[in-house]
């Protein structure tokens, strides 16, 4: 037996085509300086395909012979520094600049994909497993989705309502407020970049656009724009890029799959705005979700909705405020499309497509282009190298300028510069007033910063986690007010010698760069949330416990209960006492309900107005200790999928049988597999029975093999003879 590098499927050695794809191995041409397919990368990463290249990366697809699983394999290997001779694994990189530039993409590379593995597994984002030094090069090894891109389902004339759109969207949402508190933002979000998995989840993937390198000296100054789905500030390279990017782009995503039209380009709207609201377009919209959308796609970022969580917020609020913008009149004239691709050729120098780490991303953009300087990447480098830089650059940058050091917990080699407080690629002719000095913070085992407070979220446990240290060194304390997070950080006491000093949550915030010794962290304070928290009489208004059936669980308290769904699927809260062991929340059922996505809480096992889980009398309540019976993942029909495909697709995971049927008064019958070519889904008949046709709403995967899988079919409707104009939507690439 062998792998098909086509679609890593075990065929037998006798064929050069596989059965399963049609991947001819014989016929296959591709590039010289591609991988040849079967190359092994980091010692278990078979490599296959080539599935597209974006000038900078190759993707591949691969497979994980360790743990038998399919992955993306991405090289980086830019084209206007490097190649490869045919036949060799080894990269060649160009002497001189080119070498420079190609080890800072490089650097940039692997420390970019190394701050998306520590995310681990998230919903809505495809995980990054592991990142590979070799071959002169670098690899990121990425989550293979078995699915389609938005882009395709579109194309093929699927349009959404909002009572889909925003479900589907909304763990893109989630994902992506928690990677912008790590100062990571994505800048090329579009359909072509959104899959709809096979489970039905939607992921965000494809860091094929991102330019790791885009300096005056590169050849390639241009970089992919998705037409209507970047925001102005992506065709400048002063543009002020930010998490309000990102919402700008899922914004667009939602408005072409609600109305079926790509938005209109938003340097055309910077002249002349002529986005229409999806109402006026014949679409049915709640009012309330129509303004959050709206205001997501204001042209200006001050006018924007700022961040993807209160995008979320406003898009499941009763009621939404519209940002209302003066449109500018029409004799300002349409922006031509050949002075688009000009502008945009010659200011996206420093646009850093895909996903990028950004820092100290002050609001509005009040710099203008002098210098065809930027600020570089001093990851990598020591704190010498960037005061070298400062010398350099001294009549350019204000005189009161300073580089300082901070320190950040790294296993990266002692000293080197692991993160900076200035975006990489930001022009050294900035407004003065807004930077006054660079902050360089330096790897170290024994010194942490504010910094990595703040990337670890202000959350305790996070926190703890990342720099090792024991259990007991958490404390938790009574919430002062009823929005504070769980285990979002009260304060840092800190032991130096006999003296002891605390540090606060607002000095965290307002001095990031400064450090402290690891060694000296005595105890760290955190709230303990809404039902977590107990104690003397007078705490009685934080017993209170309210009824959370029907929303998700991360919604409630979403760092520790998000983490530990994701890796364990409970939750065991180790601050309890004698209960420390005890789980509240099982995460492990499964059900068919399209709107019961993971995380949903169906049910609550206690449901009075108070718990106090110190006392046995109320732990006794909680049916084996379990407070939240939670959805971890939906088996569902999706909208297109071919009926025999649904079927091997259900079976696969688990189910004793798929049925399909017809209803007729009232009736069931069944229906032959042979006919299936002419039915399609009666969405509204989909059920789960055991053997005695009970129905089960949710249920765990051990019952599976005993439940049989009901799916109602009607036959399809003859098409009408009326035809629709066509429409069409493009993309540009600049």
């Amino acid at each position: 037996m062998k792998l098909c590098m086509g679609c890593m499927s075990e065929i037998e050695d006798r064929f050069t085509t596989c059965p399963y794809c049609g991947f001819n191995e014989a016929a296959l041409q591709q590039e010289s300086y591609y991988l040849a397919p079967g190359t092994v990368v980091g010692g278990k990463y078979i490599v296959g395909k080539v599935l597209c290249y974006g000038g900078h990366t190759v993707s591949y697809l691969g497979m994980d012979a360790e743990v038998n699983r399919k992955v993306i394999v991405k090289e980086y290997l830019p084209s206007d520094f490097s190649t490869r001779s045919e036949g060799e694994q080894e990269v060649t990189i160009y002497s001189g600049d080119a070498k420079t530039q190609f080890e800072q993409g490089l650097t940039s590379f692997l420390n970019e994909a190394n701050k998306l593995q520590s995310l681990g597994s998230m919903e809505g984002i495809a995980r990054v497993y592991d990142c590979v030094s070799e071959n002169d090069t670098g690899y990121v090894i990425g989550e293979y989705v078995e699915g389609r891109t938005l882009k395709e389902i579109l194309a093929s004339g699927k349009q959404y309502g909002t009572k889909e759109a925003v479900p589907l969207l909304s763990p893109i949402l989630r994902a992506l407020e928690r990677v912008h508190a790590m100062h990571i933002i994505h800048c090329d979000i579009s359909p072509e970049t959104i899959m709809v998995a096979d489970t039905g989840d939607a992921k965000l993937v494809d860091f094929g656009a991102t330019r790791y390198v885009t300096t005056a000296n590169s050849k390639s100054l241009a970089i992919i724009l998705k037409q209507g789905y970047a925001p102005e500030e992506q065709y400048r390279s002063s543009g002020n890029r930010g998490s309000w990017t990102d919402v700008y782009a899922v914004a667009a995503v939602m408005y072409r799959m609600i109305t079926g039209r790509t938005p209109q380009e938003s340097v055309e709207r910077a002249l002349v705005d002529e986005l229409k609201e999806p109402s006026k377009l014949g679409v049915s919209i709640p009012v309330n979700v129509e303004n959050a959308l709206m205001n997501a796609l204001n042209v200006y970022q001050k006018e924007r909705t700022a961040t993807a969580g209160a995008f979320l917020q406003e898009l499941n609020a009763p009621s939404v405020k519209r940002i209302k913008v003066a449109k500018k009149k029409k004799e300002t004239g349409k922006f031509p499309i050949w002075a688009k691709g000009l502008v945009a050729a010659l200011l996206c120098v420093a646009i850093v497509g895909g996903f990028m780490v950004y820092r100290g991303m002050d609001a509005g953009s009040g710099y203008s282009e002098k210098s065809a300087r930027y600020v570089i990447d001093f990851t990598g480098k020591q704190y010498k190298d960037a005061e070298k830089w400062r010398d350099e650059n001294k009549d350019v940058l204000p005189s009161d300028f300073k580089v300082e050091k901070g320190y950040m917990y790294s296993n990266e080699t002692e000293g080197n510069i692991v993160a900076q407080s200035i975006d990489p690629a930001t022009p050294l002719s900035w407004d003065k007033n807004v930077h006054k000095k660079l902050i360089v913070y330096l790897a170290s085992t024994e010194k942490t910063s504010y910094q990595d407070i703040i990337d670890s979220q202000m959350n305790a446990e996070l926190f703890r986690e990342k720099l090792n240290l024991d259990q007991s060194k958490l404390k938790d304390v009574d919430p002062k007010e009823e929005k504070r997070g769980y285990f979002e950080i009260c304060k840092i006491k800190l032991k130096d010698g006999e003296e002891i000093r605390e540090i606060s949550s607002e000095d965290i915030k307002n001095n990031s760069q400064l450090d402290i010794k690891i060694s000296n962290i005595e105890e760290i304070e955190y709230y303990a949330g809404k039902f977590f928290c107990w104690g003397d009489e007078e705490q009685e208004e934080c017993k209170k416990l309210e009824n959370y059936e029907g929303q998700y669980i991360t919604d409630i308290q979403a760092p520790m209960y998000k983490k530990d769904i994701e890796q364990k699927g409970k939750y065991n809260y180790q601050g309890m006492g004698d209960f420390k062991d005890s789980t509240l929340v099982d995460a492990s059922y499964y059900t068919y309900h399209g709107d019961w996505k993971a995380g949903y809480i169906f049910e609550q096992t206690y449901k009075k107005p108070k718990l106090d889980l110190s006392e046995s009398e109320d732990w006794d309540h909680l049916e084996e200790g379990i407070l939240f019976r939670v959805i971890k993942k939906p088996i569902c029909y999706q909208a297109g999928e071919l009926l025999p495909d649904f079927q091997k697709r259900v079976e696969k995971e688990g189910f004793k049988k798929v049925v399909f049927y017809q209803t007729d008064n009232g009736k069931e019958n069944s229906v032959s597999e042979n006919n299936l070519g002419n039915m399609v889904v009666d969405e509204g008949n989909i059920k789960v029975v055991d053997d005695n046709n009970n129905v089960k709403d949710y249920f765990q995967e051990k019952e599976m093999k005993n439940l049989t899988y009901k799916i109602a079919v009607k036959e399809k409707p003859v098409p009408s003879t009326q035809k629709s104009k066509p429409t069409t939507t493009t993309e540009t690439t600049y």
